[in-house]
């Protein structure tokens, strides 16, 4: 799932799914220039996405995304 979000620099697209379990490839990788496409058709400079998990590190440094800023969260206990 794709999103038009501001940023600090004007729109940014922000990728809040990108993977699928039906298949064995990552969703991200195979559909890079669709969502590159995107990102210019709504004047988008930039594509972000988010994961606490620490190899999407690695594997989005591959893909040309680098590790920009970390969100940290507290679970309240009931």
């Amino acid at each position: 799932m794709l999103s038009k979000v501001d940023g600090y620099q004007g729109p940014v697209m922000h990728i809040w799914c990108g993977y699928s379990i039906a298949h064995d490839y990552s969703m991200l990788e195979v559909h890079t220039d669709f969502i590159e496409r995107c990102a210019r058709n709504v004047g988008a400079k930039t594509i972000t996405f988010s994961s606490p998990r620490k190899g999407w590190e690695r594997h989005g440094l591959k893909l040309g995304f680098r590790p920009k800023t970390m969100v940290y969260e507290k679970e309240i206990q009931s």
